[in-house]
């Protein structure tokens, strides 16, 4: 491998990593986010499931289900299909996280890479510049 090689294989690789380590740090703050607001919704599910069923158990006749109480287990009920829909709607989103892992990985890589090349281009440039002569005034 030339001395050049060297150098673009050794700041492919840094770039990866350091895109890896970002990468994986806001997936694993996302995957905690996402199982705190998991835990939280199971929660709500749970006590309005209990809810529900104690509403099933006290509720008997049709003019039941029209008092205050009734219409508050009627509210509840529709609670407990949103508090499952949320559940569902944060596993799908934990498991795109996951996707999105890889993809935020390569994105940051070519950003990195871009930088670099950005910057030896620069370098570049600016040595040339001053390797070049200057016009001096004559007298």
């Amino acid at each position: 491998m030339t001395k050049q090689q060297k150098i673009v294989s050794m700041v492919f690789g840094v770039s990866l990593l350091l895109a890896g380590l970002i990468a994986f740090e806001h997936n694993q703050s996302n995957q905690q986010h996402f199982a705190q607001e998991l835990e939280r919704e199971t929660g709500l599910h749970e006590a309005a499931q209990k809810f529900v069923d104690d509403c099933a158990k006290d509720l008997d006749s049709a003019a039941e289900r029209f008092d205050a109480y009734g219409v508050v287990c009627k509210q509840v009920q529709d609670d407990l299909a949103l508090t499952g829909k949320n559940i569902d709607d944060l596993k799908a989103r934990a498991a795109q996280s996951s996707i999105d892992l890889w993809w935020n990985m390569v994105w940051l890589t070519l950003i990195f890479n871009a930088i670099a090349a950005v910057m030896y281009a620069f370098e570049r440039w600016l040595t040339r510049w001053e390797q070049t002569p200057s016009a001096e005034p004559h007298d």
